[in-house]
């Protein structure tokens, strides 16, 4: 073989060899996509019912406030429940909006909207249900005025007692919430830009990773 039809086949088959790994890479990375879009599945389903939840406590807190104006403490409660609902909804479809995967996005800009979907999804879970601790109360003022029944006007020292007890208990249950996102972000092989990241978000999150090695390497 002549030395010119020798470098003619190595180059050959260094652009066959090249075009190999570029089609390997973009099965992969198709592959690590649909895992990663196939995990925040659960957590879009999950911000589906979230903004359920926060229309109908929108719904319930405006029939509350609007048909009780004139008695002060379930204008209040409704005032409560409408705002909480307007978050609820917010932050859910904020959270889905950055759990959609855009094939046609780096990598590096992926995983740095997954750490921004992890944030949203904490602050969304702590907001939101810590609050409960609290918000059980208007929310069962508003079902009872529905049918007519003032709770507070019938019996409030139960409403104090509940609001006495529920101020101690959203302060323990934000700083447990807390003491675990540090707890997390100190932990060995758990990364620092998803604290408190739901299962789904932190299985997109591995698959992200493992498509990021491999175009280093």
């Amino acid at each position: 073989m002549e030395l010119d039809d020798f470098k003619a086949s190595w180059q050959t088959l260094g652009q066959q060899l090249q075009q190999q790994n570029a089609i390997n890479l973009e099965l992969l990375r198709e592959t690590k996509l649909h895992r990663a879009r196939s995990s925040l599945r659960p957590l879009f389903w999950g911000q589906c019912l979230q903004i359920l939840l926060g229309i109908g406590m929108l719904v319930l807190g405006v029939s509350c406030w609007s048909a009780h104006a004139d008695v002060p403490h379930l204008l209040v409660a409704g005032i409560i429940l409408h705002i909480y609902g307007i978050l609820a909804i917010a932050l859910g479809g904020m959270t889905m909006a950055l759990g959609r995967v855009d094939p046609s996005l780096p990598v590096l800009l992926l995983q740095k909207k997954l750490a921004q979907l992890s944030r949203m999804y904490a602050i969304g879970g702590m907001w939101l249900g810590a609050s409960w601790c609290l918000l059980w109360i208007p929310f069962f003022m508003a079902l009872a005025a529905l049918v007519g029944v003032d709770i507070y006007a019938h019996r409030p020292g139960v409403v104090g007692w509940a609001v006495a007890i529920g101020i101690p208990a959203l302060l323990l249950t934000w700083a447990i919430q807390r003491r675990a996102q540090m707890a997390r972000q100190r932990g060995p092989g758990q990364t620092p830009d998803i604290p408190l990241a739901g299962a789904s978000i932190i299985r997109a999150n591995q698959a992200l990773d493992e498509l990021a090695r491999f175009e280093r390497d």
